[in-house]
């Protein structure tokens, strides 16, 4: 799970989960990094491995929006 760090009054770090929404954004972005870079004249083992990061997100993505979309029903 992504969390972002917040500080407290006497500056140590705490976690903080991120939302659906924000977790979706962050997939999509991953994604079309992955995307553009494969673009690129890569070796097959780079290639490979984009491919499998780009399909991971792409997943990721799917798997969150279903769960926003169940969210927004309740």
């Amino acid at each position: 799970m992504i969390k972002r760090a917040t500080f407290d009054d006497n500056g140590k770090k705490v976690p903080v989960k991120l939302t659906v929404r924000e977790q979706m954004r962050h997939a999509a972005a991953m994604a079309d990094d992955c995307r553009s870079k494969l673009q690129w004249h890569l070796t097959p083992t780079a290639r490979e491995m984009y491919e499998d990061s780009l399909l991971r997100h792409t997943q990721d993505w799917i798997r969150l929006k279903k769960q926003a979309d169940q969210q927004a029903e309740k």
